[in-house]
């Protein structure tokens, strides 16, 4: 049997397909990470850009906050019952749906 660096590339590939689940979530976990910390720094731009005050600013950035937490238990719970891939599916999903309604 041959060793040659073909076979040891494909071989190599073959055990890196199990973790392109694992790369699509990391991926999902850093770019909501980024857009949770990402909006306070941008206040005082969407102040001038919306004239909107302060608090108008801080509660919508709280409401957002407030709907992120309360999603953390119902999505853990229907994990459990219906399985982590296909939650994660539908929630990159709906989370795609939002941000394309919201650009509308």
């Amino acid at each position: 049997m041959s060793t040659g660096p073909l076979v040891r590339v494909r071989a190599w590939l073959r055990s890196l397909a199990g973790f392109d689940a694992l790369v699509l979530v990391s991926l999902i976990w850093f770019l909501a990470k980024f857009l949770r910390y990402a909006f306070p720094p941008l206040f005082p731009t969407f102040q001038t850009e919306f004239a909107v005050s302060n608090g108008q600013l801080g509660a919508a950035f709280t409401a957002m906050m407030t709907v992120y937490a309360a999603m953390q238990f119902p999505s853990g719970a229907l994990a459990d019952r219906l399985g982590v891939v296909r939650v994660v599916v539908c929630g990159a999903g709906v989370a795609a749906v939002g941000a394309l309604g919201v650009t509308l």
